[in-house]
């Protein structure tokens, strides 16, 4: 096997994980976090916040899972097109994921009701995860052709 048969098998997989990273982000946005924002009161309630406070939160969520979806889109237009796109996209990608990771963990522990905490601070440390995973495969998209 050639090393460009290696890097095309390496970006078809990379592609594929920022392909799906995406779609995970912007269906977590759109019926988790949109979802709770269309019921507020009833979620609020659940979670034992003011329905003011929950609002805060699913904006802040909304706001960082979708600098996570944009940048994971860039990286898959870096992939297959411009690597250039990628200086912008990865670091996106991976501070949106991460970002929206560490915010679920910090709510869960300082605003959620005891019920809640640890679930959500479960979530919050898989979406770290996926960051630093992120990281760790869009880190060859920036050495191959930078």
């Amino acid at each position: 096997m050639t090393r460009e048969d290696v890097m095309r098998t390496a970006n078809r997989g990379r592609l594929i994980f920022f392909g799906l990273l995406a779609v995970v982000l912007l269906l977590e946005i759109l019926f988790s976090d949109l979802g709770s924002l269309a019921r507020l009161e009833i979620v609020a309630a659940e979670l034992g916040l003011t329905p003011e406070t929950e609002r805060s939160r699913l904006w802040t969520l909304i706001s960082f899972g979708s600098m996570g979806a944009l940048g994971s889109l860039l990286c898959v237009v870096a992939l297959l097109s411009s690597r250039l796109v990628a200086r912008v996209g990865l670091p996106l990608a991976v501070l949106g994921v991460t970002a929206y990771g560490l915010y679920q963990v910090f709510s869960a522990t300082t605003q959620l009701a005891s019920e809640w905490r640890l679930p959500i601070a479960f979530v919050g440390c898989v979406y770290v995860a996926i960051g630093l995973v992120t990281w760790w495969i869009g880190r060859g998209i920036l050495e191959e052709k930078s």
